[in-house]
This record gives C-alpha cells, structure tokens and sequence, in this order.
C-alpha cells in the first residue's frame, strides 16, 4: 500500500552506534531499535557534509553542498541559491506540511517564506515561549572554548561548545526537544483533509551537553567504555588535521574525562529516543500507522574523542556515518550493508509517496529496497567540507564498497574500513593499494570538478 502520509524524524549530531546500542544494562535508544527491526535500517548510510547546516540542506534539496551552494554554517543568507526543497515539493502537491524543531536549511527565498506550512515552529518560537515564562536560555561561558580556525589563508579565534557537560535545572517539559516534541502531537492530533508531513528535527544530542538530571542518571560515566582509538590521532592522518577546529576541541576533554562526554551523549539520545516513541504512539492512537512513512536520520556523527577529536567537521566514521530508517507500512524489515547517501533519502521518499522527482536532487532512490529488503545499487558516495565559519579547511570524501578514500588538497587517507573499522592505519602510502587510491581520487576528483569544486579550481581546464 502506497502511505499517504510522511512523518521524517531527525536528531542533531548523534552517532550511527547509539541504535542497537545496549549501555550500562539498557538500550539507548528502545524506540528507534523497534522502528529499525520493523522497516529498512541503511547500515552504511553517510552524510553529504559534517557540519550542520549544509548537511541539512543537502538533506532538504537532495544535491550536494557543490551543488546547492551551501557550504559553510556561517555562509551569510545572501548566499543562498534558489533550490527546490522536499518540504515545497510536498506542499506543491498538496501535502499539509509541519516544520517543527531545528530549521539550519539555507535556500532562498528562506524556507518559512518559500513554503505555506500548516505549523512551524523553530528556534525563535521556543526562545520566545521560554522567555515568556522566565526561563533563560543563555549559555554560560564554561561551556565553550576559543579555537584558531583556518580562514582566508589565516587562523582567526572562534568559539565553539566544549564537552563540559551540565544539567538542565528547568522543568522537564521546557526542555528544548520535549517542547519541539509537545508541539508535533499537537500538529499530529489535528484532524487533518489532506495528507500531512510533518518534520521533527530535534536539537540534542549536540553540545552544549546540558542533560536533565534523570537522563544523565540512567548512563553512569564509570560504566561506559571507550574505544580503543580515544584520544590517538591516526598515524597516517596528514598534518593539516591537528590543527583543525576538531582536533583543538579534541584537546579539551571534559573534567572528568571522554566517559563524561559519553554518558551524556547517550542520556540525550535516549532522550529523543523517547520523544520520538511519544510521535510513534501518536501515529497508532489515531490510526494513522498502516498510512504513514517513517524516516529517521541525524544530520552528522560525533567523535566523542576518537582520533583525538571532540564534534564533527572530518571525514572519520563517527563523524560521517550515520544512522538512517525508513518504515514502510507493509514494507520489508532488513538492514542492507551496501554504502547509501543521506542524498538518496529525498528520491526515495518522493518514490514512494508517489510524488514527481525533485529537480535537481542528485540521489538515487532506495524505494527497492525498502519494499523488498533487497541492496540498492552499489554506487559512489561523496561527502565534502570546506570549513565552518569561512572557507578554510578543506575535505572531500569517496566511500566505495569497503574503502573510503580523503583528499584535503595536500595530503591523503585511504582505508580499508572491513580491516579497519577504526580507520588507524591508513594505506594512502601502501603500493599494494596503488591502483585502489588511484581510482577512488580520479572519481573524486571527477566528481568535484562537474560540481565546479573550489578544492580543484585552480585544475580546471
């Protein structure tokens, strides 16, 4: 049966092995693990970009940050291209269509404009609800920390948030995601005409670590374990890498050690956990499971320390890689292995709903193998960064089969990610993959040129 509806689920920065994960004698994430067992869980699925908003942009446009122009958090709004979103395209069609948590999606006209949404409800609305009832939201000073960050051929001082972790000393129901999540029911117990899409992007579990108390209780710090490559820089990592903005946050562990960062980290993902079970019950109280397509993400990973760094804004796998569901009312139950794009999400989802392609979107569609449980075509898979708050440090990223390949416009990584799940021993220099690297670069940069890469301009003919 072909749903009628769309509910897309999305959390900020949380890591691929948070689902299924089972810590200190509890699943994190409860709800999501049945919503995997019951659809299709990608369990190579990448981001287009490790940085928030041209993740999430990528993510609504369905075209690389090359190709849609936003490349940078900070790149100002007058900068933003004329790209048809998935939220248009559904409320072109007749969707009533539901923006509700974190927007970081750079079009123009701006997305609350462009689009005649049913709610929307955002950043902003939430400031404005909590300063009406007194409740501050500024953030202390203690919870970020100055880096040097590369820009315009210089390093200038940014500040960004640490993993000092704190507590949230408010009512549960003010938190940010439960607020976000208190709004979607009410959005979901409508009585809705039309078909609806409702877009839940919660904030956590992206830092600053400020975690209710309950939740942080449920992950105690000393029960946790890290992995082996916590704080321990790749040996064959190039040289520009230490001195990125990842790599001084790595630098500034909290109090207590990763394990703090950690425990939080899964408190807040189980807090969304729950927010997102709250929706799911929603859907089965007013009938509207059997019509409905589920789709869960993240917009990027986090490194919780690994390879000596702290958020996202690298190529490693717990930067990149990320968690991606989607359920099917009637659909297989299945977890393909064969490496997807957060870029194959929008073809997949206009497929199955039924919708005409989005222009431009440059995935291909999984509706296939969510239908059937079967792997999706094997293609190349490309991620790029350019830096956070100016054009800086650079990253393009191939993920072909079992090897990824990383090009910063100098130096080189290439992994065999069967062999080295932890990405440690870099075979970039390894004549015995010589024809392997040889072959991921030359698709890269191919890649990259036909989207007119500032990394490769000065290799244009």
């Amino acid at each position: 049966m072909k749903p009628k509806n769309l509910v897309f689920l999305m959390t900020d920065q949380q890591r691929f092995d948070t689902l299924g994960m089972t810590a200190c004698g509890r699943e994190v994430t409860p709800n999501l693990n049945a919503l995997a067992r019951e659809g299709v869980s990608f369990q190579r699925a990448y981001d287009a970009c490790p940085l928030c908003v041209p993740a999430r942009t990528a993510l609504a446009t369905g075209r690389s940050p090359l190709a849609n122009g936003m490349l940078l958090n900070d790149l100002p709004g007058r900068y933003a291209r004329e790209n048809p979103t998935l939220h248009g395209l559904l409320a072109e069609n007749g969707w009533e269509v539901a923006h509700i948590g974190v927007a970081h999606i750079s079009v123009k006209p701006p997305l609350r404009q462009a689009v005649d949404f049913a709610a929307w409800e955002c950043d902003d609305t939430y400031a404005a609800a909590m300063s009406a009832r007194g409740i501050s939201l500024a953030r202390a000073p203690e919870n970020s920390v100055e880096v040097l960050e590369l820009g315009g051929g210089n390093y200038r001082p940014h500040r960004y948030s640490n993993a000092r972790v704190s507590l949230w000393e408010h009512p549960l129901e003010d938190f940010k995601d439960v607020w976000f999540t208190n709004r979607a029911l009410d959005f979901l117990r409508r009585s809705h005409e039309k078909p609806f899409a409702l877009f839940l992007y919660l904030w956590a579990p992206h830092p600053p670590l400020i975690v209710p108390p309950d939740q942080l209780a449920l992950f105690p710090q000393e029960e946790i374990p890290l992995p082996a490559n916590t704080g321990i820089p790749s040996p064959g990592q190039p040289e520009g890498y230490r001195r990125g903005a990842a790599a001084q946050l790595g630098q500034h562990p909290p109090e207590k050690g990763w394990q703090q960062a950690w425990s939080a980290h899964l408190a807040l993902s189980h807090l969304c956990d729950a927010q997102f079970g709250r929706v799911l019950d929603t859907l089965r109280e007013t009938g509207r499971t059997d019509d409905t397509l589920v789709v869960f993400t993240t917009d990027h990973g986090e490194q919780l320390g690994q390879h000596g760094m702290y958020q996202k804004m690298e190529m490693y796998e717990p930067a990149v890689h990320v968690p991606a569901v989607v359920h099917l009312p009637g659909g297989a139950a299945a977890a393909p292995t064969t490496p997807v794009s957060h870029l194959d999400l929008v073809p997949t989802i206009t497929e199955l709903l039924g919708l005409p392609g989005l222009p431009g979107a440059e995935g291909i569609s999984l509706a296939h193998s969510v239908r059937t449980g079967c792997e999706p075509p094997a293609h190349d898979v490309f991620g790029v960064y350019c830096g956070n708050h100016e054009f800086g440090d650079m990253r393009r990223m191939i993920v072909r089969e079992n090897w990824k390949y990383v090009f910063d416009g100098n130096g080189e990584e290439l992994y065999d990610l069967s062999a080295d799940p932890l990405e440690m021993h870099s075979r970039a220099a390894d004549p015995a993959c010589a024809a392997q690297k040889a072959a991921l670069r030359g698709a890269l940069e191919a890649y990259c040129r036909a989207r007119h890469d500032p990394l490769f301009a000065e290799k244009e003919d």
